[in-house]
């Protein structure tokens, strides 16, 4: 039986379809249960308008690369590169690699190895000499698949509801609130004071 060839290319607009079936068969196998309603939000299923209008505005970035594998005319495949700086103080640009799905039934045939090696070649075009990756870490297939061809664990991603925090720290934010207004409150009181002299009355 011959061997179907894989083609990587760019994603387009028109693929947001066929990647949202993509996405829902890795999240039916890879994530074990949502065990928070921020995992829920994250995994939650978008409709085909709202996955075409994040393409579109990832595929007008310069610094974003959104690859897919074609196999058999469908797609079978994503990944994701981001060009960014390495840290806050930093000038060294990296790549980060989020977004690799491959549809369970079409795994272990090196589709993943041909995203992360068209990635490279990127990487080596526009001067970027560290990758960094992004997995969920549910997905026992994906962080294998990375630590086996060299990424190795420099950090730990979380993530949380904005309104959830908002409510832990409500609570510091007043009493930051409170402890300001009597530091100012005790300033203006020195300053008075030493503006009066000593036996004068007031």
């Amino acid at each position: 039986m011959s061997r179907v060839s894989i083609v990587v290319r760019d994603a387009e607009i028109e693929d947001a379809a066929a990647l949202i079936e993509v996405w829902d068969q890795c999240n039916a196998v890879d994530i074990e249960s949502y065990d928070s309603e921020t995992a829920s939000g994250i995994h939650r299923k978008p409709m085909v308008a709202e996955a075409a209008d994040a393409l579109s505005e990832q595929l007008s970035d310069p610094d974003r690369k959104i690859l897919v594998a074609v196999r058999d005319g469908d797609v079978v495949g994503a990944i994701a590169f981001r060009r960014q700086l390495l840290s806050l103080i930093q000038t060294e640009k990296v790549i980060v690699v989020t977004d690799l799905h491959v549809a369970p039934r079409h795994r272990r045939r090196l589709i993943a190895s041909s995203l992360i090696s068209a990635g490279v070649r990127w990487a080596e075009d526009v001067n970027c000499e560290v990758m960094m990756a992004v997995s969920p870490a549910d997905s026992r297939d994906a962080n294998r698949f990375l630590n086996r061809i060299g990424f190795g664990q420099v950090a730990v991603v979380r993530a949380a509801q904005v309104s959830a925090l908002g409510s832990r720290f409500a609570g510091i934010a007043t009493s930051s609130r409170f402890t300001g207004r009597l530091i100012a409150l005790r300033r203006t009181m020195r300053r008075r004071q030493s503006h009066v002299r000593p036996g004068s009355s007031v």
